[in-house]
């Protein structure tokens, strides 16, 4: 067991602009001790979410604050190395929120105990990092029940290649949906349509307006949205009658300086449409439901994921980046350990 850890803790907060790699700031401590009814864990892989960057500006009032000097957190994939609780042994693999380091201790009973447990071990291992994640669960709960799809809907998903987009509209083919994913650049629309999407728009290339209205000539049912900013608002001028918006995420303001409203939104008025957003935490006593129902599609081949899996604790901002940079397609991952040998 090493004597020190290596940590990346938050420098800056990245406030009213773009993540900087700079924002994270790599440090190696101590390695504390195991209390009682602790356990140490060796980290495996690091998952990155867009909500993160939310995280560090202290703006997610949902999740505990993160503090500059704080260890940066995410949900991962770790190997126990010592145990002193009787809900974990040595050498179980367990998927959770985590701390950006390659060991540190989690406590496991008392007024905070970690939110960890055992990986499912009847899937591929990073799908619990993807569909079996808080990623499967707003794409679960996002599309069945705030935007409530009937079969012969068309949906149309933004941010369509990304780990939740890909899911959604994979759920939304499921229940009979007519699906269309808006993604950038040809190797995104090309998974898109390997997972059975109905029409696959480039953002990056020609009208996106005509051309979502050329594929959806009766309006939009059910936009799903992960981008928010001006994709949003063309989207909002095609809606359908009773059409339901989601808006599970707005990647495109966490590169901006400026988050503007939508301009298009008495469209929802006109047509008696609805705009809401959710959290994954409003259906925790839900969510062993929804794993069960996601892990039986994985089984039947009726879903799948993708995970970008970057490599090295060293790489760990420059994998975050990746995300508002668009270079990842499906879950971005960093592998730091193998889990075999952890």
């Amino acid at each position: 067991m090493p004597a020190t850890a290596k940590q990346w803790r938050v420098q800056e907060r990245p406030i009213n602009r773009s993540f900087r790699e700079t924002d994270l700031r790599l440090v190696e401590e101590p390695l504390k001790p195991v209390g009682a009814n602790e356990v140490m864990l060796r980290a495996c892989y690091f998952a990155f979410d867009p909500a993160q960057k939310g995280w560090m500006e202290n703006a997610a009032n949902y999740v505990a604050p993160i503090n500059v000097g704080d260890v940066m957190r995410s949900r991962g994939i770790g190997r126990v190395v010592q145990s002193n609780s009787s809900k974990l042994k040595v050498g179980d693999l367990v998927r959770g929120d985590l701390f950006m380091a390659d060991y540190f201790t989690l406590p496991m009973d008392g007024p905070t105990p970690a939110n960890v447990e055992k990986v499912d071990t009847t899937v591929p291992l990073l799908t619990n990092l993807s569909i079996l994640s808080n990623t499967g669960i707003a794409a679960y709960f996002g599309l069945m029940d705030v935007g409530r799809p009937t079969a012969g809907d068309t949906v149309v998903i933004s941010g369509a290649a990304g780990a939740t987009g890909s899911l959604a509209g994979q759920i939304a083919k499921i229940n009979g949906c007519r699906v269309i994913g808006i993604a950038g650049g040809a190797a995104k629309c090309a998974w898109i349509a390997e997972l059975g999407f109905d029409h696959a728009i480039d953002y990056t290339t020609g009208d996106i307006a005509k051309r979502l209205r050329d594929v959806c000539p009766n309006g939009i049912n059910v936009f799903f949205d992960n981008v928010g900013g001006g994709i949003l608002d063309i989207a909002l001028a095609q809606i359908a009658p009773r059409a339901r918006v989601v808006l599970c995420g707005g990647i495109s303001r966490y590169s901006s300086t400026v988050t503007t409203g939508p301009l298009n939104y008495f469209n929802l008025i006109y047509n008696h449409g609805r705009m809401e957003g959710f959290l994954t935490r409003d259906y925790l006593p839900q969510w062993p439901e929804a794993k069960r129902r996601l892990s039986t599609w994985i089984k039947e081949g009726r879903i799948k994921s993708r995970e970008d899996v970057q490599e090295g604790f060293e790489n760990l901002p420059r994998t975050f980046m990746r995300l508002f940079e668009g270079k990842n397609i499906g879950k971005q991952i960093l592998r730091v350990s193998d889990p075999e040998l952890a």
